[in-house]
């Protein structure tokens, strides 16, 4: 790792840029990641490389982005053997954008078929050969820019096929959010819930990174990622209801959830007034036992489930 420890591996505050330094930390993540057997594993932002040696000692394969210039021509140049072999896909580019079509659609329009060492799409004269997701059997591990937590999460969470498990280095504060570790939840901590079983696995001391942020991290580890099935519950929900009972979709879920949490300080009848007649919230409210002084923060993924099926 000496050849990007100096200048060439100076980080970019502009790209949110806190290298991990703890080998035992990579391990731990590689390992995480790696407990649903996948053989392929996705992650963005490598950096110097930490995270990627270790996640290459537990799958066949990884597909790394990079958008640093500099750290993408240095990990050419570190994982030299590995791309040669084919076992890691080295590509130069931006995520988001390349896992995002124009539609919002996650449709990887660089990841196209067969696998083969670097690619750098900026370059016309590239011919690059490069690989689509796997249809199962694969994972996201990434030491994640801060700043885009939330984007990111949403677009992984976005995917088809989606991954069986994401292993992120996040924020401390923004993991206990998502687990909602205050009994406060969120739209981003209800996303999350939505689609597999958020935990967190430690906490990342702030001296552990290079440049040294202003805050401590945790490894955010979501399983048994799943699709909501429109008209099920959840696989991970305990309701007392016969599964399939509940009639909702997707779509109308994240309606009403945003339409609830639109005036955080409000009550929810007041927020769900704007969207149904308050009489039809009120009598859907007292059928399933919520205060008419219920916050959106305080009811769980279950009750909202409930909640949006009850009103559609």
């Amino acid at each position: 790792m000496k050849n990007i420890e100096g200048r060439r591996g100076l980080a970019k505050r502009s790209l949110g840029q806190n290298f991990l330094i703890a080998p035992k930390v990579a391990e731990k993540i590689a390992s995480l990641a790696s407990a649903c057997n996948a053989k392929t594993v996705l992650e963005v932002g490598p950096g110097k490389g930490m995270l990627t040696r270790a996640l290459l000692r537990r799958f066949d394969k990884v597909i790394a982005i990079e958008k640093d210039d500099t750290l993408y021509e240095s990990l050419r140049t570190t994982f030299r053997e590995e791309i040669s072999n084919e076992r890691l896909l080295l590509i130069h580019g931006d995520a988001v954008a390349m896992l995002t079509n124009t539609n919002n659609n996650i449709s990887p329009p660089l990841l196209g078929e067969g696998w083969g060492g670097v690619t750098n799409p900026e370059k016309s004269d590239a011919k690059p050969k490069t690989t689509s997701l796997p249809k199962t059997n694969y994972s996201i591990a990434s030491n994640i820019p801060y700043n885009i937590t939330g984007e990111l999460l949403r677009l992984f969470l976005s995917l088809n096929p989606l991954p069986q498990s994401i292993t992120l280095m996040v924020q401390k504060e923004v993991g206990e959010r998502i687990v909602a570790k205050d009994g406060k939840e969120s739209i981003l901590s209800l996303s999350v819930k939505l689609f597999g079983e958020p935990k967190l696995c430690g906490t990342i001391p702030r001296k552990l990174f290079r440049p040294i942020p202003h805050v401590d991290s945790t490894i955010l580890h979501i399983q048994n990622i799943q699709k909501p099935s429109p008209h099920k519950t959840p696989f991970h929900t305990r309701l007392p209801f016969a599964k399939g009972s509940l009639v909702w979709s997707e779509g109308k879920f994240f309606e009403v959830v945003k339409a609830g949490f639109s005036q955080k300080r409000k009550y929810l009848v007041s927020n769900l007034s704007k969207k149904y007649p308050k009489d039809q919230v009120l009598a859907t409210f007292a059928e399933l036992g919520i205060s008419p002084t219920t916050r959106a923060e305080n009811l769980t993924l279950d009750d909202w489930i409930k909640l949006v099926s009850k009103l559609n």
